[in-house]
């Protein structure tokens, strides 16, 4: 089985199509140069979808997403492929772009340490998305590397309000 360090997989589904968003590091592009292939292969045949999303704006959208808060507007991405598809709304004579929430069925999320009652720390970069897209899925599934009795409230990072299933 192979493992990943530190990962997140946010999956959406729609009928019988899978979307599955996980941000990828330009500089492991290398390492991961076969999936990228089979990526493109993939898209070529119209098998899977690929939006373009700055960083940013997909760590926001997965944010407002779990507030339930409607869209927010941004310049970046204007000028680019990334505005392909996307409503431009003018404010005081300033174009936007209107990024509207992502949500999930399932959020897949990786953590370092749960209590028994489901709650969650993280450790490097796991902390970057993991918080808030468990609270943009419908269903949240976390691995967690230890397992503790408690917590200190203050170390939490995801309240177990937000986990369903906990795998050790």
């Amino acid at each position: 089985m192979h493992q990943r360090k530190n990962s997140s997989v946010f999956m959406n589904f729609t009928g019988q199509s899978a979307q599955v968003l996980e941000p990828v590091p330009m500089s492991s592009v290398s390492r991961q140069s076969k999936n990228i292939i089979d990526c493109c292969r993939k898209m070529k045949a119209g098998e899977i979808e690929v939006e373009l999303v700055p960083q940013g704006t997909l760590a926001e959208r997965i944010r407002i997403g779990g507030a339930g808060i409607g869209g927010f507007l941004t310049t970046t991405g204007l000028g680019t492929l990334a505005e392909e598809g996307k409503r431009k709304i003018e404010v005081e004579g300033k174009e936007y772009l209107l990024e509207l929430p992502l949500r999930a069925d399932v959020a897949l999320i990786g953590a370092s340490v749960a209590d028994k009652y489901g709650n969650l720390i993280y450790r490097g970069t796991s902390q970057n998305f993991n918080p808030m897209m468990a609270t943009a899925a419908d269903l949240v599934i976390a691995e967690a590397k230890e397992s503790v009795e408690n917590l200190a409230p203050e170390a939490i990072k995801t309240p177990y309000l937000f986990v369903d299933y906990i795998v050790r």
